[in-house]
């Protein structure tokens, strides 16, 4: 018998939920929730009443395809003026809320429901009601958090904040972003509706702001955060371990003469030490583009037996992105030392954290 297929999430926009909610209204018992739509509503797009148990409570609600971090603050910014109106306090009405979301909403003190029957109805002292645990009935569009994640491109868009907290104009970000990126002689990669659409995320997040021409880092800590938990080493295959009878200095004078057609620079593991006290690997461990190309410059031999060369072939902008020359050795951005070093052992584990503290201090100095 072929086994039945369960019935696909669907994804659903605002206004198909204001349909939704008009027609269906939410579940939460025990109590009885009545939704009223009131598109003149100002910040909100109606009220829901919750009644039960003696109750008899008033929430103005925003409906919001997705959670964001803006959505919540603006929320809790509602709560403040509740004593001239303790009868109508803010309510979000999102697809699906997951435990790390109700509890944010519990932290902000904001009163949540979605359609799966997960909420957090909150008026203390006379009312705190949490549900969690209901699996998704509604899809929210897709989601905009691949803007941090390493291997996409747009993840270039958070990291210049780190080194440059002010832009006056999309093209600014993106012409920084082409800065800071090791050029090929191709189109580069990154386009400027990535940058506009990685900027909406980041401000959704609130983790920069537009005020009039200018965006502005607003939380290097956050971004630094959100950085590091989507970050995964470069994607490669088997890695090329060889022996080459060039020095140091000869390896990077025949790599430079490979750009732009190839691009080589050094890990951010073996960049460690340009950072901080925290030796390189044994091997001189290199991104490049082509390996096949490096392998001939570099008449490289492939072995195992004490390679003093090890190639790791990857597209990845992130690799070679911020990139810092010195002399004619390409060592990698301290952003990328510091993401590879917090995902090592025990050891690289502690030096990230020095690094990740000199990271946010320059960050705050170049705000100031």
């Amino acid at each position: 018998m072929r086994k039945r297929r369960s019935a696909p999430i669907q994804t659903i926009a605002k206004q198909d939920l204001l349909r939704r909610l008009a027609e269906e209204g939410l579940h939460f018992a025990p109590f009885t929730l009545t939704v009223r739509l009131d598109p003149q509503a100002g910040p909100s797009d109606g009220q829901i009443r919750v009644q039960g148990d003696g109750l008899d409570v008033s929430f103005a609600f925003t409906v919001e395809t997705r959670w964001t971090q803006l959505a919540l603050r603006q929320a809790a910014e509602r709560v403040q003026p509740r004593k001239e109106r303790p009868r109508e306090l803010p309510l979000l009405v999102l697809p699906h809320l997951s435990e790390n979301h109700l509890q944010d909403l519990r932290e902000a003190g904001v009163s949540g429901l979605d359609f799966s029957g997960n909420g957090l109805l909150f008026d203390p002292p006379r009312l705190f009601a949490l549900r969690s645990g209901a699996k998704p009935r509604l899809r929210p569009p897709p989601s905009t958090s691949f803007i941090y994640h390493s291997r996409n491109v747009s993840s270039l868009v958070p990291r210049v904040f780190l080194f440059e907290p002010y832009f006056t104009s999309v093209q600014d970000v993106l012409g920084a972003c082409h800065a800071r990126m090791v050029m090929t002689d191709t189109k580069p990669a990154l386009s400027l509706p990535t940058v506009s659409k990685a900027l909406a995320r980041l401000e959704e997040d609130l983790i920069v702001r537009r005020r009039s021409a200018i965006t502005e880092l607003l939380d290097p800590e956050r971004l630094l955060a959100e950085l590091e938990r989507a970050f995964e080493v470069p994607a490669h295959g088997e890695p090329f371990l060889g022996k080459t009878s060039l020095d140091s200095a000869a390896i990077w004078a025949r790599l430079k003469t490979l750009r732009p057609r190839v691009r080589a620079v050094a890990t951010g593991r073996a960049s460690a030490g340009q950072y901080t006290g925290l030796s390189g690997p044994e091997r001189l461990q290199l991104y490049v583009s082509d390996a096949a190309t490096v392998t001939e410059a570099l008449a490289a031999k492939s072995t195992r037996a004490f390679p003093n060369i090890e190639l790791i072939e990857t597209l990845e902008e992130g690799a070679y992105f911020d990139a810092r020359e010195r002399g004619n050795a390409l060592w990698a951005s301290p952003l990328q030392a510091y993401l590879e070093l917090s995902r090592g052992g025990a050891r690289e584990v502690d030096v990230s954290q020095e690094l990740r503290a000199r990271l946010l201090r320059d960050a705050v100095d170049r705000r100031a």
